[in-house]
């Protein structure tokens, strides 16, 4: 493997409960194979292949959705943080379809039945991350971790 340069990512949402949405830019290092000529991105933990938010900002959305019970419209305007006013949360709907298709914390979170409502898959989904962490710690605490390690 070589260096083969880096790669700017934008990274969107909380990292905690309650903080504030924000935007950071990190920079990815690529490497090459000499041997397939494959090229690999290294990128730091709670990074989420093919999506702008980060492991950590999607289960925030899950937990103040399924848990809290905030409506979808609460929880664009905590996690996003900008858009139109009263901006529907369809990154929720996409996310819990990817979590149910094993693209998103596969390994994590177990499937559901099929009757669950979208609010029941959220809550299933942010539970089992919040107990992939290590134990000790409040449960946001955990959620935010263990959605880091599962990412």
């Amino acid at each position: 493997m070589i260096g083969h340069g880096i790669r700017r990512r934008q990274l969107r949402g909380p990292d905690i409960v309650g903080g504030d949405a924000t935007t950071i830019e990190i920079e990815a290092r690529r490497y090459r194979c000499l041997g397939c000529k494959a090229v690999i991105l290294v990128v730091p933990r709670g990074v989420v292949a093919r999506r702008h938010f980060r492991a950590e900002a999607i289960a925030i959305a899950l937990w103040l959705y399924g848990v809290v019970r905030l409506s979808a419209i609460a929880v664009h305007a905590r996690v996003v943080g900008y858009g139109e006013a009263g901006g529907r949360m369809r990154n929720l709907v996409r996310w819990l379809a990817a979590i149910a298709g094993g693209d998103l914390f596969s390994g994590a979170v177990r499937p559901w039945p099929k009757s669950f409502s979208r609010r029941q898959q959220a809550e299933r989904a942010a539970r089992a991350l919040e107990a992939a962490a290590p134990p000790g710690g409040s449960p946001e605490a955990r959620l935010v971790l263990g959605a880091a390690q599962a990412a």
